[in-house]
């Protein structure tokens, strides 16, 4: 048997509410199955899954409000030993919940708890998820202004918030989207 190649991590589904995240990644075929192993940013080991058969799992454990360092590979056995191929590595985060705090006129603030590990947060917003979401904003803190919306419409908004290394972003998920209305008198 031929020893697995490097696994290509895909998308990520977050389940904030209960405290786990869906994984995707590309299949090796020469793999009997797959090691993940998670991290917390000072290298302490969170949880460790093995996977055989699939190119996904769910993992569970994953508090909000934190990155954390995933590693992935393949293995297989040969001769009685497990053997693995080259790791993959990403960082992952759940999605902030985002809580609506006040409304004037055309203006919304948004707030969500910070994520350690987070350099800045993206804020996406619309009026119609099937026509697609906008980015109006990128903040370095925990909430944001989001200007020039009509009053009674119904708007719905999600935050990503983006961890840097050198020169890549790793980006937590866009699951969910949270729901509000500017409602004035």
């Amino acid at each position: 048997r031929t020893l697995p190649g490097k696994i290509r991590l895909g998308s990520q589904k977050s389940y904030a509410t209960s405290r786990s995240m869906k994984f995707f990644w590309n299949g090796v075929e020469s793999a009997a199955g797959y090691v993940i192993r998670v991290t917390d940013l000072y290298g302490r080991l969170v949880g460790r899954q093995r996977v055989r058969g699939r190119a996904s799992t769910v993992f569970n454990g994953l508090a909000a409000g934190r990155f954390y360092r995933l590693r992935i590979r393949g293995y297989v056995r040969i001769n009685g030993k497990t053997v693995y191929g080259p790791a993959s590595y990403t960082y992952v985060a759940q999605q902030p919940r985002v809580r609506f705090k006040w409304a004037s006129r055309s203006v919304v603030r948004v707030s969500w708890a910070a994520v350690a590990g987070a350099a800045d947060y993206s804020v996406y917003v619309t009026d119609d998820p099937s026509r697609g979401f906008q980015r109006v904003t990128t903040v370095p803190y925990a909430s944001a202004v989001i200007p020039g919306l009509n009053r009674d419409w119904r708007y719905h908004v999600y935050v990503v918030a983006n961890m840097r290394k050198g020169e890549r972003v790793y980006a937590s998920p866009s699951t969910k989207y949270y729901t509000f209305r500017i409602q004035m008198e």
